[in-house]
C-alpha cells in the first residue's frame, strides 16, 4: 500500500529521512502556499492593499486617488479633453462660458509642465493673421471666446497651481492660478479659486483622452 505524507512547503528541499521514505515507496506531497492570482506566492509578511496601490501608482500603472477624489501628483499626467466649462452667474446658477460644446485640451507632463487651450465651438470667422481685415467687434469676439496659456504646475493636496509663463492674455504672464482639483476615474474637475479670471467662479470638467 502506498502512503502519502505531506511537506509544509512547496520549494524546500526534502529532508534526508523523506528521501529514504521515497526509496521505500512512500510518497510525500507538498502543500501549496497561499497564492494570489496576480501577485504569485505570498510572503510571510502580508502586503496591504493601500501599499500595493501606492506602489503601482508610483510606477504609473494606475492613477492614485483617495475617496475624496484628491489626486496623487502623477495621476493627472497626460492629455485631457474639455467636456464642459460653466461659469457662475447672478442668482448662483451656472451657465456655459463658451456656449454649448466647447473645445479644449489640458496637458500635464511628467516634467511639471502644463498647457491649456480652450475655445467656443462657434467662434466668428477670423481669417486675417495681422488682424487688419476683421472688424473690431470680430476681434473682440474671437478673443472673448478663446483662452490659451502654458507654464509650470504643482499639486498640493486638493489644489493645483498653474504658474503662467505665456498666455494670450499678457497680464497673466508671471501669475499663479490656484485651482481646486478632484479626480474620479477618467474625469478631472477643476474649479477656479479667487482671484477669478473673469470675475466669477468657473467649473471645468475634463475627460482623459
Amino acid at each position: 500500500m502506498k502512503c502519502t505524507l505531506k511537506s509544509p512547503t512547496n520549494n524546500a528541499p526534502l529532508p534526508r529521512a523523506w528521501r529514504k521514505d521515497q526509496a521505500r515507496g512512500i510518497v510525500r506531497e507538498r502543500e501549496l502556499p497561499s497564492v494570489d492570482a496576480h501577485l504569485g506566492p505570498m510572503s510571510s509578511e502580508r502586503v496591504s492593499r493601500k501599499t500595493l496601490l501606492g506602489s503601482l501608482a508610483s510606477l504609473g500603472i494606475i492613477a492614485s486617488t483617495d475617496a475624496a477624489g484628491i489626486a496623487a501628483p502623477n495621476a493627472v499626467i497626460g492629455a485631457w479633453s474639455l467636456v464642459s466649462f460653466n461659469e457662475r452667474v447672478k442668482g448662483g446658477s451656472f451657465e456655459p462660458r463658451f456656449g454649448p460644446n466647447p473645445v479644449g485640451y489640458l496637458i500635464y507632463t511628467a516634467s511639471g509642465r502644463v498647457s491649456a487651450t480652450l475655445q467656443g465651438a462657434h467662434r466668428l470667422p477670423f481669417t486675417s493673421p495681422d488682424g487688419t481685415s476683421p472688424s473690431e467687434h470680430d476681434r473682440k469676439e474671437s478673443v472673448h471666446n478663446f483662452l490659451a496659456y502654458a507654464g509650470r504646475y504643482e499639486i498640493r493636496g486638493a489644489e493645483v497651481f498653474h504658474h503662467i509663463e505665456t498666455s494670450i492674455f499678457t497680464n497673466l504672464v508671471g501669475m499663479t492660478l490656484k485651482r481646486g482639483l478632484t479626480l474620479h476615474g477618467d474625469t478631472l474637475t477643476i474649479r477656479t479659486l479667487p482671484p477669478y479670471l473673469w470675475g466669477n467662479e468657473s467649473v471645468l470638467v475634463w475627460h482623459r483622452t
